[in-house]
């Protein structure tokens, strides 16, 4: 599984979002809204104090270094250490949209959740992940898909799918 898929599942299970909201997050262009403390960092926000991570995972990580027992023998052997470029699992906490705010200062609504460049993303080794497979409405079927959403506005659409009946925000 990519790190992608690892996180849809984490989200739908914890009850952070329905399958269908999270579908609907994915089909519009998006990654779901959920990062790791250095990934909003490196996005502009900052999170906010006193915040603890919504969702605890194990990620794929990507290093060149050697693994201790490679270094350890090579050690032992008198030899160069060679690189050993590998991925392993690394638990990852992630923190959801609702609990960052942009280090600038600026109150645009706007987290950057478009996906990555496929060189910056984490994936394991394996092939690409499958599409999520989604029913389209029958309203949908007969038109011409619809302008991407901008930043704002797809953020204003998902608080609008998270709140329940009595306009409080759900998060599982």
């Amino acid at each position: 599984m990519t790190n992608n898929e690892i996180i849809y599942s984490a989200a739908i299970d914890a009850g952070i979002y329905t399958e269908e909201q999270a579908a609907a997050i994915l089909a519009s262009g998006h990654m779901l809204p959920l990062h790791t403390f250095q990934e909003w960092k490196a996005r502009g926000y900052s999170v906010k104090k006193g915040e603890k991570a919504v969702l605890h995972v194990d990620l794929w990580k990507y290093t060149t270094r050697p693994a201790k027992a490679l270094r350890e023998a090579a050690e032992a052997a008198g030899e160069d250490i060679p690189d050993d470029p590998h991925y392993y699992k690394k638990l990852s906490h992630l923190f959801h949209v609702s609990q960052v705010r942009r280090t600038d200062g600026s109150d645009d609504g706007d987290a950057g959740e478009k996906p990555a460049a496929p060189e910056a993303v984490n994936e394991t080794p394996a092939a690409a992940p499958a599409p999520v497979e989604q029913a389209a409405t029958v309203e949908q079927a007969d038109e011409t898909p619809a302008a991407p959403l901008s930043r704002s506005e797809f953020y204003k659409a998902l608080d609008a799918l998270l709140e329940d009946d009595n306009g409080q925000m759900f998060l599982g």
